[in-house]
């Protein structure tokens, strides 16, 4: 799991704003390194039985504590999510059946992929 955080990081071009996750990734210590090392503020659905006790994570904390106390607004930044997930969702509807680009070259990959998105 820390190396696919790690991962996560390194392919991200800008260090501000939110990390909205599944709740696979619901943990103090994906918290805490999402606060610290990203500098980011996450945002995890939580499961039902999650509680507020920190355990050392201050980051878990103030996540679970928004979500108790505004609730529309935690919503509203894992919305976020779902967004980004629907567009990928059409995007791979729209290639086909076959599910792959026909092009073999890379940039040609690339043109294909934007020519689908915006038709």
């Amino acid at each position: 799991m820390a190396d696919t955080l790690k991962g996560m990081a390194d392919s991200m071009y800008w260090n501000v704003g939110d990390a909205c996750l599944d709740s696979a990734y619901l943990a103090r210590g994906i918290c805490d390194t999402i606060s610290k090392k990203m500098g980011r503020t996450p945002y995890i659905k939580p499961k039902r039985n999650t509680s507020a006790k920190s355990m050392g994570s201050h980051s878990w904390r103030k996540m679970v504590l928004m979500l108790m106390n505004d609730r529309d607004r935690f919503d509203t930044h894992c919305h976020q999510r779902s967004i980004a997930e629907a567009v990928f969702a059409a995007l791979k509807e729209r290639r086909g059946r076959g599910g792959s680009l026909r092009s073999r070259i890379t940039h040609t990959q690339n043109r294909e992929l934007a020519v689908r998105a915006i038709s």
